[in-house]
């Protein structure tokens, strides 16, 4: 069964860093990403790029916390590419698809598997009938011509 590798990201700065640190101090010298898309040097300065607009943030100067959300979509983008990477690495060794994504930090999920059936019928309430449901198309599934 395939493995899924899964950053989830925590909203406070502090703790996206911190993160971000984790990974890329697992992915260094870990033979089995030799070369990582980003560079794990690139996202180690945005890393402190982002600390260091944190910090500017604190002094409640005008447009610093415009400045350091950049950064968090920058860092956060870096971070989904080392994801991407990580799965690219899982899916080519199969087997160790979950001591790969382990050893790099990140948590693993396998695909859900369960669905719902579009049409299902059941017995009635009263003898000789019977209930049927059908899935719901969701909010796009009727639109009202005005």
């Amino acid at each position: 069964m395939k493995i899924i590798a899964v950053l989830t990201f925590p909203k406070p700065v502090g703790e996206l860093c911190a993160l971000a640190h984790f990974v890329v101090d697992r992915m260094t010298g870990n033979p089995y990403f030799p070369s990582p898309t980003p560079a794990l040097s690139r996202v180690a300065a945005r890393i402190a790029a982002v600390a260091a607009a944190d910090a500017k943030v604190l002094t409640r100067a005008k447009g610093t916390r415009a400045a350091r959300d950049s950064l968090v979509v920058a860092l956060k983008s870096d971070l989904r590419g080392l994801e991407a990477y990580v799965q690219s690495v899982a899916d080519d060794q199969g087997t160790e698809a979950l001591v790969i994504v382990a050893s790099a930090g990140m948590d693993a999920k396998r695909p859900s598997i369960r669905t719902k059936p579009p049409l299902r019928v059941e017995h009635g309430p009263v003898s000789g009938t019977a209930e049927v449901i059908v899935k719901s198309a969701g909010d796009r599934a009727f639109r009202r011509r005005r």
